[in-house]
């Protein structure tokens, strides 16, 4: 499993985890991680 592949599985996971306020703050985040990762790695 790639490192890449790591982080969206455990942004994954919290997402379904996570209440309605969190679910909120994660959407936005998980946009940035999106581009990061796309970027970066």
């Amino acid at each position: 499993m790639s490192l890449k592949t790591q982080c969206l599985a455990t942004l994954n996971f919290k997402l379904e985890s996570a209440t309605f306020l969190e679910k909120n703050y994660y959407n936005a985040f998980n946009i940035d991680i999106k581009y990061f990762l796309k970027t970066n790695i």
